[in-house]
Order: C-alpha cells, then sequence, then structure tokens
C-alpha cells in the first residue's frame, strides 16, 4: 500500500485518512496521484473534486455528506427490497418485474433534489408493499 501511504501525506488533498484508509482496505486499491507517477501526457487536472489514478486510470473521489451518504443508503436498500419482493414474482413475470423496477431507479438516477428523492423513496415503499401483499395473497 506504498502508494496510500503518498495519498495520505498530500498536503492537497481534502479527504479524511480514515476515508481513504476504508475506501483503499474496502477495494483492495493502490491509488496514485498521477503527478507522482511523473506523466506528461496526463491532462491538466482541476483542484477539485480530487482525481487519483487508479492502474492508469483517472478516477473522481466524490464526497457525500452524511446526509447524501444515508439517503443514497436508503435508495440502494429499496432497490434490494425490490429485487427481492420481484424474485417472489411468478415465474413468467419476474424478468419484466425486474426490468421495471430497473428502469425507474434509471428514470429517476439524476435526480440532486433531496426532497423529491425521500418523496420517490416513500412511493417506492408504499408500491412495494402493495405488491408484496397482492404476492402474499396469491400465495407467491
Amino acid at each position: 500500500m506504498e502508494g496510500l501511504n503518498g495519498l495520505l501525506a498530500c498536503q492537497d488533498c481534502s479527504l479524511p485518512s480514515w476515508l481513504v484508509e476504508v475506501t483503499a482496505n474496502a477495494l483492495f486499491l493502490d491509488f496514485e496521484r498521477p503527478e507522482e507517477k511523473g506523466r506528461e501526457e496526463s491532462p491538466e487536472l482541476p483542484e477539485s473534486p480530487p482525481l487519483f489514478s487508479l492502474r492508469g486510470e483517472l478516477v473522481m473521489v466524490l464526497l457525500l455528506d452524511l446526509q447524501d451518504f444515508l439517503l443514497r443508503a436508503r435508495v440502494l436498500k429499496l432497490y434490494r427490497q425490490a429485487l427481492r419482493v420481484a424474485g417472489r414474482a411468478p415465474e413468467h413475470a419476474r424478468a419484466e418485474l425486474r426490468q421495471t423496477v430497473r428502469q425507474e431507479m434509471e428514470n429517476n438516477r439524476n435526480c440532486n433534489d433531496k426532497q423529491r428523492i425521500r418523496f420517490l423513496i416513500s412511493e417506492g415503499l408504499a408500491r412495494l408493499k402493495g405488491l408484496d401483499e397482492m404476492l402474499d395473497m396469491q400465495g407467491h
């Protein structure tokens, strides 16, 4: 993890050391700043957000505040729950139901309005509850 030590020592990097350690340990990645590799062919990098070279490819690190992180976790939880319920559907309807769930998520992927995201989560949970109850009544 030689690159990780260089990253933590980087003065212009605004990432907390615990986040870098968790990210590097969880993904088993060796981050290196592009300047450290001495590449002249690298494009000029903006100061913010931080960009890192990962196995020769530029990776942008997005930092989320706690509310964004929790909201994202709720969306992912809803998506997983929907896929689990779709797995309980009759076999002939599973693929279409999974595709519908995925399409709904993709349609709202770029939504940045936190209030709208909360509304979509609550609407999704209500629709999921209705589908779950319907599948229970049908014995699936």
